[in-house]
């Protein structure tokens, strides 16, 4: 490295300069000068190695430190270390090629997303009533955005399926990432207290019979709308029935529509809708 070459010589002449502005009025011996460049010497040692020795410089000197602690201290990264999740393993695996290639950190965590988003699927049932509503107006914007640019994607979006982290990374807004990874944090977060009965009880408590017939309510016209094979297909279990062809299209819209009436509801029960809806 080029700076442990001159850490020396530019000591050196720190000190060589010192001790001419100290004695450019005197006639020193050559022991005084001695003297004088030695101590000046020794603090610029000093000096310089202390501030070399600091991680924050050490990372300004070398972009792999930087990276590492960036991934260290990324609050989205960190927050999947700290909680138990079946898909740590498979983020870890991404990270560690996706750092290897030099990929920066925002982009990872683009690439990151489907993952992320199984993760949070494990916590959403045990999270508060706000974080519901939160997450699912991330996953109606995603909806829309993906919609926009091509809306084979948001199908691919609805059905939960693998998406190419190229089309993510083009396909959404900065705020939209940015949105999805607040919204991420605060899922696993209050899902984790749920989970441990710590978390913020519901603002009512409301029967499952209610919910459905409120449920079937606003979302039966929908069938005459988008059609019969798309609101089948999403009724089914976890999508087991088969689409017929050309109707991707309509399910993506559907679900936007799906969404869009259920967080018209009062929070308790838009909670019920939307966990239902994205899970």
């Amino acid at each position: 490295m080029l700076l442990d070459i001159l850490f020396v010589p530019i000591c050196a002449l720190v000190a060589v300069v010192l001790t001419a502005l100290m004695l450019r009025e005197d006639q020193a011996s050559d022991r005084r000068l001695m003297q004088y460049f030695m101590v000046f010497f020794s603090f610029a040692v000093l000096i310089a190695f202390g501030f070399l020795s600091r991680p924050s410089t050490q990372r300004a000197l070398n972009p792999e430190l930087e990276r590492a602690h960036t991934l260290q201290t990324h609050p989205v990264f960190q927050l999947v270390r700290e909680r138990s999740s079946s898909h740590k393993e498979r983020l870890a695996a991404l990270i560690g090629v996706e750092s290897a290639k030099g990929t920066p950190v925002p982009e990872i965590a683009v690439r990151a997303r489907p993952i992320l988003e199984l993760i949070a699927l494990e916590y959403l049932g045990f999270a508060d009533e706000p974080t519901k509503l939160a997450w699912a107006r991330v996953a109606l914007q995603t909806m829309q955005e993906l919609k926009a640019r091509d809306p084979l994607l948001c199908f691919r979006r609805v059905i939960q399926a693998d998406m190419n982290s190229d089309d993510l990374k083009s396909g959404l807004s900065a705020e939209n990432s940015a949105a999805f990874q607040a919204a991420f944090i605060a899922v696993v977060e209050t899902g984790y207290a749920g989970m441990g009965r710590t978390g913020k009880p519901p603002s009512e408590i409301l029967e499952l019979a209610d919910v459905q017939t409120r449920y079937r309510e606003i979302m039966a016209p929908l069938e005459d709308r988008f059609g019969r094979e798309a609101y089948r297909f999403l009724a089914g279990s976890r999508f087991g029935s088969a689409l017929p062809p050309g109707q991707e299209v309509a399910v993506c819209e559907l679900r936007i529509a799906q969404l869009e009436l259920a967080l018209k509801e009062r929070p308790a029960m838009a909670a019920r809708m939307v966990d239902s809806l994205l899970r």
